[in-house]
This record gives C-alpha cells, structure tokens and sequence, in this order.
C-alpha cells in the first residue's frame, strides 16, 4: 500500500467571531498545504504572493495549481491519501475554489474519496479511530506518544497557527504543517506494522477513555 498524508493550515484568526464551523468548509481559508510523501520528503503549497522570495525557496514552496497537478499524479500511481480529521476538514476546504479560500483541486479529491471503505483512497484516522471506539477522539499529539513512543511535541497548536501566519511567521507555519503531515504518515506506519493503536482519548463527556483498537486497513 503506497500512501501520501496530507496536512493544512488556515488562515482564520477568530472562527467565533467568523461563525465558522469544523464541519462546514464555508469561511475556511487556507494558508498552506504540506504533503509527506514517503521516500521524497514534504511538499509545501501556498499562495504565492503570500510569501517572500527567502521561504518560497527554503521550503520550495509551490502553487495551488501544481497541488492539483501533484495530487493527480500520485492517484495515477495507486497512492492512498492519508490525513488526520481530513473528512470534516482538510480536504472539503480545499477543494475549495482558490476564489473562496479553497485550492481548488475539488476534482482530484472527489477521485480519492468516492468509493465505499474498500475501494476509497482516503483515509482519515480520526474518522477510522472514531467508528471503532464509539466516538472517542484522539489527539494527533496523543497518538505520536503513544504509537510512535516518542516524547516528540508538534512544534505549535494549530489554533495559534492563523496568527503567526497573520504575523508574517510564513516559515514556522510551514514546517509546523509539514511535520504534520511527517507525523500523520509516521502513526498509519506504525500501526500498519503493528496491526493495532493503543491510545488514550476522549468520549462525548470529555472522559478520558484507554482504547484499543485493531487495525484492518
């Protein structure tokens, strides 16, 4: 099973105040697109008047343009899309007009979603984890200590992300997406081997729950 995971960032500084919500892509823009991919590293999208020349070249930034093109290419070549909340989040965003806050790669994403659980090649591991556990949520950070054993921290919380982009801070925003995306691909790695994930979540009272979980991937 060859895989890609996917990650983004938004640009939305209040989601209160913007009467956004997690389910719904309306409102939601997009700051970057960061992809792991398994043997050539991160790929990092963004708009690109968004950004200096000085990150656009330390992280080879490229366009939502060639994000659809790039997506296109691994589907052509049988790769599984990986994410983490991809289904509620990530990929209705983005596929997105570019207009609307989007990357418009709706087309692409609709070819890796459409199928049913054996012929989709989309897999969100919040999604996977939930039905299995009657609706307890894992954290990503929950899931790099417990599936990767590592005392390893994402490098900043997401809610703080729109403002550091906001502030100009384009690069931490970027590497913060892209490892991300590296821990995403890293925790369906080890569970992959493994056959199973053993974590700890919360159930729909915020109780938290110790959870074992097979996986038939």
């Amino acid at each position: 099973m060859k895989v890609i995971a996917l990650d983004i960032e938004t640009k939305n500084l209040d989601m209160k105040a913007e009467g956004l919500d997690f389910g719904n892509p309306q409102g939601w823009e997009v700051s970057c697109v960061s992809i792991w991919h398994p043997t050539s590293g991160p790929y990092n999208y963004a708009q690109w008047e968004d950004l200096p020349a000085e990150v656009m070249e330390k992280f080879t930034v490229m366009s939502f343009q060639q994000l659809e093109d790039d997506l296109q290419t691994w589907w052509d070549d049988g790769y599984t899309l990986i994410t983490k909340n991809g289904t509620h989040f990530d990929l209705p965003i983005i596929s997105k007009p570019i207009s609307e806050g989007g990357c418009g790669v709706e087309k692409i994403i609709k070819e890796y979603i459409d199928g049913d659980e054996i012929t989709s090649r989309h897999l969100d591991l919040q999604t996977y984890l939930e039905d299995a556990t009657f609706g307890v949520r894992f954290s990503l950070q929950t899931l790099i200590k417990s599936v990767l054993g590592t005392d390893e921290s994402k490098l900043m919380e997401a809610k703080f992300a729109p403002q550091a982009w906001a502030d100009g801070n384009y690069a931490e925003v970027i590497h913060y997406c892209e490892e991300d995306a590296r821990y995403t691909y890293q925790v369906w790695e080890v569970a992959q081997m493994r056959g199973y994930i053993q974590a700890s979540g919360k159930d729909s009272e915020g109780n938290y729950k110790e959870c074992y979980v097979r996986i038939s991937w």
